[in-house]
């Protein structure tokens, strides 16, 4: 009955030793599952500081960039004012030599006129010196 009870007992006691050896593994594949999930968990903890540095430095380039861009509207205002001047000078340039070339053709007709008139003083000069000869 004894070797009955001991034969029992060292049966379980196999079992109890193969299911300690299968809760061991369980824990170990647990432990090693746990340590992934850790690793995976820092590696994104990782990444997103890494996204919130770029998106720091985004920032800082979006406000340059906005910077950069009143600038060059500033530059362009500028650049447009100056060109209208500028426009405006050249008309009045234009009108000025419009007014001289107006002017220039009054003295060429007068020089023609004076030249005329000389011409025919002269030939009443030259008449007036045959009459006298």
């Amino acid at each position: 009955n004894y070797t009955q009870m001991i034969g029992q007992l060292s049966e379980k006691e196999s079992q109890y030793k193969v299911d300690i050896e299968s809760l061991e593994k369980a824990m170990i594949e647990l432990s090693e599952k746990d340590e992934h999930q850790k690793q995976v968990i820092d590696n994104f903890k990782h990444e997103i500081e890494n996204y919130i540095s770029k998106i720091g430095h985004l920032s800082e380039l979006e406000s340059q960039y906005k910077v950069n861009i009143e600038n060059l509207e500033q530059m362009i205002t500028d650049l447009k004012e100056k060109e209208n001047y500028q426009q405006q000078e050249i008309d009045h340039l234009n009108q000025t030599i419009s007014v001289v070339s107006e002017q220039e053709n009054k003295y060429k007709m007068e020089i023609e006129n004076l030249e005329k008139a000389m011409i025919e003083l002269s030939e009443k000069e030259e008449q007036q010196k045959q009459v006298i000869e």
